[in-house]
Parts: structure tokens; C-alpha cells; sequence
């Protein structure tokens, strides 16, 4: 039966490999998941020892190994060389605008985490090496003199440094430590004196950790590490393995969640491709019936056909997935390679880690999914009786619907996970994470049961989507027709294709809203784009002014100030409007005990340019002399400090008790801002009484199609004095960034089940061509022509694809609005979306692959005369 099973496999290449591509992407998709998460294991290895340059022990004692003690350390017996290989950071430039960077201390070639790429080592305690990749940012060329500050202090202090050379170090930066300067260790301790830090020599033995050492070549490892533990007692001695090792579990927990994340898309991929393949070999069966109906006549049993299927299961099984790791093994190394090219940050491997889990796993999950996934055909293949190789036989029917059992258990599931999801989202309001747990949960059990129990209720959906379609004219009625002519093919067809496009539509669903929802939060609670606050008209942080005249000459300087920072900003590119605000942030209770809440107020100069840089202008109208405006979410924060319930009426004071402020009534408005909204005149009567509690800034909006982050800096860079430039428009766009990059790569990952779902949709025509080859016969010899024909298949392939996709797109928006819901429901009112583009996405590429995957059937349908078709074999 083998010679046998070899010959149908030939004679059936073209079948088959639609089918083999099925199982090659879904085979490809897991190794390539493995060998990438070989590839990250060996980078973050590389990474984490890059730092110990060539060390063979790393000694770590949480500080209690001294400065003095590395020179004890030396002086044992085997050991070659001894360096601290901690960093600490220091400013470049001013404490308030400088840049930060990691300086390590000058090791021997064999123990320094670094490379010197031109200039020299320092040598001298004020000279230091910078990184080459950031010379031009810190501009610190060689022979130029730096000043440097301690970016943990308060304080003024600096000292200025020569620089020596310049020098890189790749495998830090993965780790977040940034690449590297280069100092003495006398250079630190010696620079942080002069920074101000209390104890530099204490300080730098306890961030200099760990201690690198080298050992002798004619001392053993073992002999060595005996001898350090021996002469330190209180520190932890291990060999440069063993550090590594320790060091990667901090990274291993990341890397199997993201393993664990990938391979969840790879088991979808798998799931889907089973799909394909039984219905691949349903087609089989089909083109079979006489062939195997001799065979049974010439004295083959049930079990012999049976077995030949399996078989031929699982050959396609093996030689797919072989392929699959093949390319996937291909994919894998190009991709290290590119990375390798383009980006210098990090260092990773050359050539991929192959490991026997990583192509033998893949191949047997490939043939497991293949065989049974061919298991219902091949029992089909032996229900076909010796006679029907007498007489004229069309394919298996498989017009039985599913029993009871399974009836029964996709309403469990379905109504078991529908009931989780109701929970999670009463759970959701006051427990974020129980609501998720319970989401997900009921989302992934309601989900496995709608897909179950697909084969009851999806044809009865393709019946009256088909009913709608026959109105379309004569092709089209007869393509709908044919569509549902085999209830449960077009339901594992659809389904297929439905599981795929629901979790896009979910995900897309969920995007939208998120984004959505981000937006409308970020504009209540900070409802400007950005705001410039000068630093030295800080004066809510400066101690009071001595006497009047010094808080008139202080209220001038800032208001001048804050006139040419409106001029600066209002020429950047970009800004549409701005305006001059003032800020306070104290508001205090006028009955009983006055109390004090921090708060933030602030009005703009005058009050009608508030409209053009502040969002939420329908409140604004509320705002007159003498009344303030807050949302309820700062009233109730305020009400939790003063200890008296804030609502619209209640009179407050604006500035601290120590001061004479303004009373002022409150207006209550719906939203979460975080700032209290008030009149010019009052903010200049509370600055009257007390010049010192108002700051002044300025406020601005931007142009639709600009960038917050590039007018964020060109406000930095043209400003005359140092500002700090917050943008909650810059925020949106982070958010923007990341759910675009998030979502990106979820719908590239389920992209691979859709395409096998696709591959699916060609066997169902194939199969539905072979069924009517005698009626696609009779209705060519009756006046159908070839392009009517071909035209009635292409309806039909695009019918069987718009099933799947308008019933997945459906489900996508109903889960993606339930998890927005349980999801963001907690800290903010969700805004649900529908991503009509996306969906409209979604639908073209699945009909337009639909109709192409209508194609080579229409050719085999073509192929045949009428009169060959309804000649009696």
C-alpha cells in the first residue's frame, strides 16, 4: 500500500500543495519562534558578559568590598588582574539641561567592557573618555574640555575634564546602562568630591559593583574562587558563568512571556491549518471515490484504506514541515544579519541557534496537526462501497450536522464564557486585574465555543447571506446556491477564516478605542498641547520677596520675561495659537479650620484667548470674576484634602491660609482635568496679595499636522532662558506610537492564519467543482458560457470568504468593545470605536483573495468538454 499511497501523492502534487503550504507557514512560524528566542538568549548573554569584559570570577558584596581592598585583592595567589566594573552617571553640561552618562573605571585590555576607538585612556584624575557614538551630542571631542555635575545633587558644584579619547561599548546599552565614558578610578572619586557627594570613596565602592578578576593561566578557576571566598567572607564570589547566568534570569521571565506570547499566534496558525488540511483532504477523498472503490474490489479492507490516508498525512506532514523549518531557519538568519547591519546599540549573534527543540518540535507538531486533522477523511475514504466503482459516483456527501454532544458542549462554553466576560466587566470598575482575568478567560472560552458550534449556526447565517446575494442576478443566485450547498465544508471553511479575522477585528476594535479613549482623557486632563514654564519665574518656588519693592521688581522681570517667551513661542512652526497663563497652587476652605489643598489653577491673560489654547471650551463659558471651574475629578481630590464635600456653590479661597486671597465661587463640570480653570482679575488679586504664589507661563496649541515633539524641541533650543516644555500632545503621539506598533505586530502575527484560511477557501472550490462537474456540464451544454461559468465561481469564492469575514467582523467588534470596556474602564469612561478602514481593510484583502483562490478551480472546471463531463465511466 505504500507504492500505492506514493502514486495517489503524485498524481495529487497539486492538491497537495496548497495544503503543504498550510503546514509549512504554521510548522515555519513556531521554529521561527524558537530560533528567535534562541537568538535573544544568546544576545542577552553576550550583552551581560560584554560587561565583564574578560574576567573569569565577579565578585559582588553590596558595598562591603572597599576601594582599598582591591589592591589586597590583587595580591592573591593566582590572580592576574583586579577592576571595579560598576558604573556611575554623571551630567555633561548643566544640572538642568545637561545629559546624562555612565563612567566606568580604566580596566587592562582584558578586563575593560570597552573598546578605545581613537585618542588614549585617560591617565590623569580630571581626564576622561567619552563614547564615540555620542561625541557629537555631548560635544566632547578629543582634546576639548568638558563640565561635568553630579546628576543626584541639588547643588551648583562641577568640575571641568579633559577629554582624552573616545571609546564604545555595545553590549551595555542593551542592558539600559547607555555606552560608556571612561574615567580613573581616583578620577571619579576625586570628580565627585568636587560634586559635592558626602563620602565619594564609600560611594563609589558600592556602585562600582561587581569587582572583575582575572586569573592567572597556570592557576585553575576552581583554586582561584576558593581562594577569594576564602579571603572575603562577606561578598559573593562566582565565576563568570555563574554571574551570567544569575544575571540572565532577570531577562528570562521577559523573554519566555514573549516566547510563550509569539507561540500563542503559532498554535492559532496550527489550528487553522488543520482546518485547511482536513477539508485538502476531503478534496482528495473526492477525486478518489472510484479509485478507492476499486481497490476495496480488488480486496483492500477498511483498515488498509485508512492507514494509506494517515500515511499520506503524514508524509505531507514530514516533507512541509521540513520546509517550513527550512525557511523559517532562512527567515531567521536574514533577519539577524539585517539587524546586525542596522542598528549598533546591541550586539547579536551572526549566525542562528539551531537546537534539536528547535527543528524537531516544529516537525512533529506539523505531522501530529496533519494526521488528525486527516483523520475524519480517511474514515470517509473507507465508507466508499466496492460497487461504487460500477456504476457513476459523485463525492461524499457531508451534509450531517454535528451531534448532540457537540451541540451541548458549544453552548457551555459559549454561554460559561459569556458569563466570565459579564462578570469581568462588573469586576473591571474597582479591580482592573481580577475584571482582565475574568475578560480574557471568558473571551478565549466563549470564543472556543461560538468556533465549535460554528457547524449549527454559521450555515443558516450563509443561507440568508446567500439569499441576499441571489438578488444579484442568475450568476449570482447559482454561485449562492453552491456556496451552501455543503453546510459543514462552508463551516470549516468559514471558520478558518473567522477565527482569523475576529482576532483582527478584536484587536483593531481595541486599538481604536484605546487610542480613542487616550485622546479624550489626555485633552480633559491636560487640555492644552503644550505649556512653557521659565525656570527662573518660578517664583511659587522661591522663597518670598523681602519687601514690596523687591516683589514689584520680581513681578516685573517675570512678566517681561513671560512677553518674550509668548513672542518665541508664537514664531515656532507649528504653534497655532499661544497664549500668556498664570498658575497657582494652593486653594484653601473659608469655613471653620482653613485648610490647605495642592491644587493647580490657572487663567489666561486675557480671558478670551482661553478658547484658542485650551481644550474643552465648552466650559469656559462658566468661568467670570469670582467663580472657578474644576471637573468632578478635582473636586472630589480637593474635597479629600479640605475634609468638606466640594460641589457647585461652595465658596474656597485661592492661595494658601497665610494670605489674603480672593473667595471664590466653585462650577462642578463633568470630565477628570486636573486644573482648576479661574478669572484674570482673581488671579490678580491673588497675586497682589501675595506676588510670589503665582507663576506666569505660557500656554499654546498646534496645527493639526504638527509634530509635538519636533516643536517641543525647537521651543527648547530658541528659548533665551531654560524653560521646561511639558506636551500632552507629545504624550497622545507616544500613545499613538506604541498602540500603532502594538497593533502592527498582533495583526502581522495573525496575518499568517488568515493567508492558510485563504489557501482553505481554494480547496473548498475545488472540492465544490468536483461535486457539480456533471451539473456544471449540463448547465455548459445548455447555453452557460465559459466566462459565466468562471464568473459564477469567482461570486462563489468571494461568497465563501465574505461569510467568514462579515461574521468575524462582527464577533471582533463585540470582543474588542467588551475588552475595551473591562480594560479601560477603571481609570477612565471608555470611548468605543468602530475602525471602519481597518474593517474595509480586512474585507478587501479577504474577498480579493477569495476571488483569486477561485482561479485554478475555474481552470479545472474549463478543462473538461460537456460532453467528456457527462459521459457515463
Amino acid at each position: 500500500m505504500l507504492r500505492l499511497t506514493l502514486a495517489q501523492m503524485r498524481r495529487s502534487m497539486g492538491r497537495l500543495v496548497a495544503a503543504g503550504i498550510a503546514i509549512a507557514l504554521g510548522t515555519g512560524f513556531v521554529c521561527a519562534t524558537l530560533l528567535a528566542s534562541n537568538a535573544m538568549t544568546r544576545a542577552t548573554y553576550d550583552a551581560v558578559t560584554a560587561n565583564y569584559g574578560k574576567a573569569d570570577v565577579v565578585i559582588t558584596s553590596n558595598g562591603e568590598v572597599e576601594l582599598k581592598d582591591l589592591d589586597r585583592i590583587a595580591k592573591l595567589p593566582g590572580v592576574s588582574e583586579v577592576a571595579p566594573g560598576g558604573t556611575t552617571g554623571l551630567v555633561v553640561g548643566a544640572l538642568d539641561s545637561g545629559a546624562y552618562l555612565n563612567v566606568a573605571a580604566v580596566a587592562s585590555g582584558d578586563l575593560a567592557p570597552y573598546e578605545l576607538e581613537s585618542g588614549r585612556l585617560p591617565t590623569a584624575s580630571d581626564e576622561i573618555a567619552v563614547p564615540a557614538s555620542r561625541a557629537e551630542e555631548l560635544d566632547a571631542q578629543v582634546g576639548k574640555t568638558i563640565t561635568v555635575t553630579s546628576y543626584d545633587q541639588s547643588g551648583t558644584d562641577s568640575r571641568q575634564l579633559t577629554v582624552v579619547g573616545l571609546v564604545n561599548n555595545h553590549g551595555a546599552a542593551f542592558l539600559g546602562q547607555g555606552d560608556l565614558g571612561v574615567m580613573t578610578l581616583t578620577g571619579i572619586t576625586d570628580t565627585l568630591a568636587a560634586l559635592g557627594v558626602a563620602s565619594p570613596e564609600s560611594y563609589v565602592a558600592s556602585v562600582m559593583e561587581p569587582t572583575l578578576v582575572k586569573i592567572a593561566d597556570s592557576t585553575s578557576l576552581d583554586t582561584a574562587t576558593t581562594e577569594l571566598a576564602t579571603a572575603l567572607p562577606s561578598a559573593t564570589v562566582k565565576t563568570r558563568d555563574q554571574a551570567a547566568s544569575d544575571a540572565m534570569a532577570s531577562f528570562s521571565d521577559g523573554q519566555d512571556v514573549f516566547t510563550g506570547f509569539i507561540l500563542a499566534f503559532a498554535a492559532l496558525a496550527m489550528v487553522v491549518a488543520g482546518l485547511v488540511i482536513a477539508n485538502t483532504f476531503q478534496v482528495l477523498v473526492a477525486q478518489r471515490t472510484r479509485t478507492l472503490a476499486l481497490l476495496r474490489c480488488t480486496g483492500a479492507s477498511k483498515s488498509q484504506l485508512l492507514r494509506s490516508v494517515l500515511t499520506e498525512g503524514a508524509i505531507l506532514g514530514l516533507l512541509s514541515s521540513i520546509v517550513g523549518v527550512v525557511l523559517a531557519t532562512g527567515l531567521v538568519q536574514a533577519a539577524l544579519m539585517i539587524i546586525g547591519r542596522v542598528q549598533h546599540s546591541f550586539e547579536v549573534p551572526p549566525r542562528v541557534q539551531v537546537t534539536w527543540p528547535s527543528i524537531v518540535v516544529p516537525i512533529a507538531i506539523g505531522i501530529a496537526v496533519t494526521v488528525v486533522a486527516c483523520f475524519v477523511p480517511a474514515r470517509e475514504a473507507t465508507r466508499v462501497a466496492p460497487l461504487a466503482a460500477l456504476r457513476p459516483m459523485e463525492a461524499p456527501s457531508l451534509r450531517k450536522r454535528g451531534g448532540v454532544v457537540r451541540l451541548v458542549l458549544s453552548l457551555l462554553f459559549g454561554l460559561g464564557g459569556a458569563g466570565l466576560l459579564a462578570l469581568g466587566l462588573a469586576a473591571g470598575k474597582d479591580q482592573v486585574d481580577y475584571g482582565l482575568l475574568l475578560g480574557v478567560a471568558g473571551g478565549a472560552i466563549s470564543f472556543f465555543g461560538v468556533a465549535l458550534g460554528a457547524v449549527f449556526w454559521l450555515p443558516p447565517a450563509a443561507r440568508l447571506m446567500a439569499f441576499l446575494l441571489a438578488k444579484a442576478g442568475p450568476a449570482a443566485r447559482l454561485a449562492a446556491a453552491n456556496g451552501v450547498r455543503n453546510p459543514r465544508r462552508i463551516a470549516a471553511t468559514s471558520t478558518a477564516l473567522l477565527i482569523g479575522v475576529t482576532l483582527v477585528t478584536t484587536m483593531s476594535v481595541g486599538a481604536a478605542s484605546a487610542r480613542a479613549t487616550m485622546k479624550n482623557t489626555l485633552d480633559q486632563a491636560f487640555p492644552f498641547d503644550i505649556a512653557v514654564t521659565p525656570f527662573a519665574v518660578s517664583s511659587a518656588e522661591e522663597p518670598g520677596a523681602a519687601d514690596a519693592t523687591a516683589d514689584a521688581t520680581q513681578s516685573a522681570a517675570t512678566k517681561q520675561t513671560a512677553k518674550d517667551l509668548l513672542a518665541t513661542v508664537t514664531k515656532v512652526e507649528g504653534v497655532s495659537h499661544a497664549a500668556i497663563a498664570r498658575a497657582a497652587t494652593s486653594i484653601t476652605s473659608t469655613g471653620g479650620e482653613a485648610k490647605t489643598a495642592t491644587t493647580y489653577i490657572v487663567s489666561t491673560d486675557p480671558a478670551t484667548d482661553a478658547g484658542l489654547v485650551l481644550r474643552g471650551t465648552r466650559d469656559l463659558d462658566k468661568v467670570r470674576p469670582g467663580t472657578v471651574v474644576m471637573s468632578s475629578a478635582m473636586a472630589e481630590s480637593i474635597a479629600d484634602s479640605l475634609a468638606e464635600p466640594i460641589k457647585t456653590g461652595t465658596s474656597l479661597r485661592l492661595g494658601d491660609a497665610s494670605n489674603a486671597g480672593p473667595t471664590v465661587t466653585v462650577a462642578v463640570v463633568d470630565g477628570p482635568s486636573q486644573f482648576v480653570v479661574a478669572d484674570p482679575t482673581d488671579m490678580d488679586r491673588l497675586e497682589a496679595a501675595q506676588p510670589s504664589a503665582v507663576t506666569r507661563l505660557v500656554l499654546a496649541s498646534l496645527t493639526p499636522d504638527a509634530d509635538a515633539s519636533t516643536v517641543q524641541s525647537k521651543i527648547q533650543d530658541n528659548a533665551s532662558t531654560a524653560v521646561q516644555v511639558t506636551s500632552p500632545a507629545a504624550e497622545r503621539a507616544m500613545f499613538d506610537t506604541v498602540i500603532n506598533t502594538l497593533l502592527a505586530i498582533i495583526v502581522g502575527l495573525l496575518a499568517i492564519a488568515v493567508v492558510i484560511a485563504l489557501i482553505g477557501v481554494a480547496n473548498t472550490l475545488s472540492l465544490s467543482v468536483i461535486e457539480r462537474r456533471r451539473e456544471s456540464a449540463t448547465l455548459r451544454a445548455i447555453g452557460l458560457s465559459r466566462g459565466q461559468l468562471r464568473w459564477t465561481l469567482a461570486i462563489e469564492g468571494s461568497f465563501i470568504a465574505a461569510v467568514g469575514t462579515i461574521l468575524g467582523a462582527l464577533l471582533g467588534l463585540a470582543y474588542g468593545w467588551i475588552g475595551s470596556t473591562i480594560v479601560l474602564g477603571a481609570f477612565a469612561e471608555p470611548v468605543l470605536i468602530v475602525p471602519w478602514r481597518d474593517l474595509g481593510l480586512v474585507a478587501l484583502v479577504s474577498l480579493s483573495a477569495g476571488l483569486l483562490a477561485s482561479v485554478v478551480p475555474a481552470r479545472g472546471a474549463l478543462r473538461q468538454s460537456p460532453v467528456e463531463a457527462l459521459a457515463v465511466d
